[in-house]
Parts: C-alpha cells; sequence; structure tokens
C-alpha cells in the first residue's frame, strides 16, 4: 500500500506532467515505479494523479517525502 495519502478528487488549476515515471514509498519500505498522470494545486497543496503498478489510478496528496522522480 503506497504511503502517499489518498485524496478525493481535488479542485484547483491543473499542469500535465513533465516526468511522467516516479517512485512511491509503500508501507512495506520498498520503493516502486509509478506513473504520474499530471498535477493539480490547490492554494498551497499540490496534488499528483497517479496510475500504480497494478493499473489503478488515484489522487494523492504530494509530500516529497514518499514520491520522487525515477
Amino acid at each position: 500500500m503506497p504511503v502517499l495519502p489518498i485524496s478525493a478528487d481535488p479542485r484547483g488549476w491543473s499542469r500535465p506532467a513533465r516526468n511522467t515515471r516516479a517512485h512511491a514509498l509503500y508501507t512495506d519500505g520498498s520503493w516502486r515505479t509509478c506513473h504520474i498522470l499530471g498535477w493539480l494545486g490547490s492554494g498551497r497543496r499540490w496534488f499528483v494523479h497517479i496510475r500504480w503498478p497494478d493499473g489503478q489510478a488515484d489522487w494523492r496528496r504530494f509530500d516529497p517525502r514518499y514520491l520522487h522522480p525515477a
């Protein structure tokens, strides 16, 4: 399970992803490659739309401790 907190469908301004591959930290301590579909800013918070290795996609609140470019 990814460490990044899941978010309901966020509202704000969107931005396409420049680098579409990233590594996300999972609760078992492993880093796994995922694909970034886009970014969304809302005030001072950023959200990231991610496609996970299992093919599912969702929005997560961005935290640089748990997600970095591949």
